[in-house]
């Protein structure tokens, strides 16, 4: 429970986001979420799979845990990162969630809120999402 503390802490100040906007996100109290990262509560596993998905990090790392690679890199690298964030070499001596820094963390507080949110969608969600955005934006090109 305390790597799980100490991560959601670390993640959430690489991404330059306070714990209310974290807690907004999540639709929590701003001190539930700071239980959180203190470590005197453990949060449900449905909020830890939206804090993954907000810090775009596999629930394993999130907590900590070690696994083995099912594929075998390169001796002294570690291929890290999803299909949308591109892959990122690592060093094995630190999980890679210790040396990411995020690219919220230049975004406006209100653009961050929305990704926020955003990433705990499922993938029909976002697309549906997206369609509505894309009319929204042809109907303020009309007027």
């Amino acid at each position: 429970m305390k790597m799980l503390a100490a991560n959601l802490k670390l993640l959430r100040e690489q991404h330059e986001l306070t714990q209310k906007q974290v807690a907004d996100a999540l639709n929590i109290e701003r001190s539930t979420y700071t239980y959180y990262e203190r470590g005197r509560t453990l949060p449900t596993f449905a909020t830890i799979y939206k804090l993954s998905k907000i810090f775009k990090v596999s629930i394993d790392a999130l907590a900590g845990v070690s696994l083995p690679s099912a594929v075998s890199q390169p001796e002294g690298e570690q291929i890290y990162g999803g299909d949308d964030d591109g892959i990122l070499f690592q060093e094995p001596s630190l999980p890679p969630i210790y040396r990411v820094k995020s690219p919220l963390a230049s975004l406006p507080d209100e653009e961050k809120g929305l990704l926020l949110k955003f990433r705990q969608l499922s993938a029909e969600k976002k697309e549906e999402l997206l369609q509505q955005l894309d009319k929204c934006l042809e109907d303020l090109d009309m007027e």
